[in-house]
């Protein structure tokens, strides 16, 4: 199968030194086979988070784009699933004004590339959840697109559980282009050894009285990589806008890869921006605690990763549960997640 390279996938609008690798990421992908299927007219301006090169590879990749449109004041669900079977994948969704949508995208193979473009336009008062779940192989290439337009008082949730990485790139830019709008993003991980996470987080605020909010939270084993660009664009016109960048990392392990380029822009007065990172391993302190109630180091850290995992479990349902429990049973083993299942 022919091959092609992804340059400058997950490229933050505001670069760092070239020599810490945190710009961008290649990825080595399989060539289009085809012209593609051209993006519709309405959606074509809506700024994706992996970059033009991602995009456009994935839009050339596609015979047919996944089409949703949720009339105003209704309620629909849009599932897509990215399989061995079905790798790659285009989807549209329209949401109507006082909309809800919820979109639930799961990843699960072994071998091979994954990639998907997410692109949603959603009316004023529309409400939209994204929920995403990665449980790849170690061998998997994947690549996550996602871009959001939000009209006025509009609000976008979106969710990213990551039970094995493989080499994943998550690219999601959320536009707050109506007053009003809102968007949450919070991503929990856990990155296994040899396994990397490539992150980037845009939240554009251009309407007035917008909010936005980055939450990541994550293991990192012996071995692992993780790079997170996550940022805050508040763009001139945006007055009363308030955004808010929050990181937790775990190390564990002395041999990991961590970087983390968290960016506040401001081109206006009267706004508010912050952020925040706590990055370490276990304190001995908290170790001591542990070990009084017999729980050994790795046993704690295995808590952490355990958490990450219930945690995925329990916020999905239907399709995508199942992706999360075959993620979750390499993180808890057969035995727990037999009796969290049970308990579901």
């Amino acid at each position: 199968m022919a091959t092609t390279t992804l340059t400058g996938v997950n490229t933050p609008p505001a670069q760092t030194w070239n020599y810490l690798h945190i710009n961008s990421i290649d990825l080595e992908v399989p060539a289009p086979s085809g012209p593609g299927c051209p993006v519709p007219d309405d959606l074509a301006s809506i700024e994706m988070g992996a970059g033009g090169a991602a995009t456009a590879w994935v839009d050339k990749s596609v015979a047919t784009r996944g089409s949703y449109d949720v009339p105003a004041s209704s309620e629909s669900r849009v599932n897509v699933s990215l399989t061995a079977t079905e790798p790659i994948r285009a989807t549209d969704v329209r949401v109507g004004a006082d909309a809800c949508a919820h979109i639930v995208v799961s990843a699960a193979a072994d071998a091979g590339a994954l990639a998907h473009n997410l692109r949603v336009l959603a009316d004023a008062g529309a409400q939209v959840l994204i929920d995403l779940v990665v449980a790849v192989g170690a061998d998997v290439t994947l690549v996550d697109n996602v871009g959001v337009s939000l009209g006025a008082n509009a609000s976008c949730e979106i969710r990213h559980f990551v039970l094995g990485a493989g080499t994943s790139a998550l690219g999601t830019c959320v536009a707050l282009d109506g007053a009003g709008s809102s968007s949450t993003l919070a991503t929990r991980y856990l990155v296994d050894t040899g396994c990397t996470l490539d992150m980037n987080y845009l939240m554009r605020q251009r309407g007035q009285n917008t909010t936005s909010d980055i939450d990541v939270e994550g293991v990192l084993r012996e071995g692992a990589t993780k790079n997170l660009c996550d940022t805050i664009d508040l763009i001139h016109g945006c007055k009363g806008a308030q955004g808010n960048e929050n990181e937790t990392v775990l190390l564990a392990g002395e041999r990991v890869h961590n970087m983390s380029l968290p960016t506040i822009l401001c081109d206006e007065d009267d706004v508010a921006g912050n952020h925040g990172a706590t990055i370490g391993s276990v304190s001995p302190e908290q170790l001591a605690y542990m070990a009084h109630r017999g729980l050994s180091e790795e046993d704690v850290t295995e808590l952490f990763c355990a958490s990450v995992a219930e945690g995925c479990v329990r916020a999905m349902d239907g399709d995508a549960r199942d992706v999360a429990l075959a993620g979750a049973r390499a993180i808890l083993g057969e035995a727990r997640t037999a009796e969290l299942e049970e308990e579901l």
